[in-house]
């Protein structure tokens, strides 16, 4: 197991945030609850406590110590579990002395405080942990926006896909259809023949020398105005040049919505 310093203090963060959540509303997490096994690595980075509460269902509660000092020995157990994790990533055993040959006397000093928590000379209570770690918190918090970030931009282009994935799907759904309700000249007339001279002007342009356009800027920006409905105009050409119209990509979303809902209305029901 390999684990950074900077790792182990996002991971004190994360713990001292589940037992201020926990603390604050007057409860106990039970030291077992925090050891290496019952904590669980979920994604990257990510601390969950698991099997909270399993052992009160299954067994039922016990009379226990107050509850000042069992949240005291939650601490003591964050302690020993950082403790464990430190050691472990140097494979040194889980003692003080090993922490401060390796790590910074800062982590050093919070391990301390949270194992010796129940002896009355270490933190009592989250609070103090909390302003303990000090700057660590808004590293942590930091790292958080930075993910929240990158989660809302991989969002917003898997929206952008599907947008793009739906208007394709929709101009595919009518252009060449063979036969629609007995006419078999449906998609080459009316609107449906506009859609299809356009779906020649994105995906079949060519050069002064006959050659294929290969450019997906082209492809995207035509997609999207046509899906935006913006009144630029553009000339449409039939493949055999006998056929030339002058129109807007706001015509050709209102022939592609009106054709499409035509095959909406008359399709078989799905199963």
């Amino acid at each position: 197991m390999r684990l950074s310093e900077e790792e182990l203090w996002s991971y004190l963060v994360q713990m001292t945030a589940a037992l201020r959540a926990i603390h604050s509303a007057g409860l106990d997490l039970g030291p077992s609850r925090l050891a290496p096994s019952k904590v669980l690595l979920c994604s990257p980075g990510r601390l969950r406590i698991g099997s909270v509460g399993v052992g009160e269902i299954l067994h039922g509660t016990t009379p226990a110590m107050d509850m000042m000092s069992s949240q005291l020995l939650d601490l003591e157990a964050l302690g020993h579990l950082i403790l464990t994790l430190a050691s472990a990533a140097k494979n040194v055993g889980p003692t003080l002395d090993n922490l401060i040959l390796h790590y910074s006397r800062e982590l050093c000093h919070i391990v301390a405080g949270l194992i010796a928590a129940p002896k009355g000379n270490g933190f009592q209570n989250w609070k103090s942990l909390a302003v303990a770690l000090g700057d660590r918190v808004f590293d942590e918090l930091s790292t958080s926006f930075e993910n929240v970030d990158a989660l809302s931009m991989g969002m917003l282009k898997e929206c952008e896909n599907g947008r793009i994935a739906r208007f394709l799907i929709k101009l595919n759904a009518i252009v060449d259809r063979a036969e629609f309700l007995g006419d078999t000249r449906w998609a080459e007339t009316g609107d449906r023949y506009l859609l299809k001279l356009f779906r020649d002007f994105i995906f079949h342009q060519v050069d002064d020398q006959g050659l294929p356009i290969n450019d997906w800027g082209i492809i995207i920006d035509s997609i999207n105005k046509a899906d935006s409905g913006i009144d630029e105009k553009i000339m449409l050409l039939s493949r055999d040049e006998a056929s030339m119209l002058v129109v807007s990509y706001a015509d050709i979303k209102r022939c592609l919505v009106s054709a499409y809902e035509e095959i909406k209305r008359n399709s078989a029901p799905v199963k």
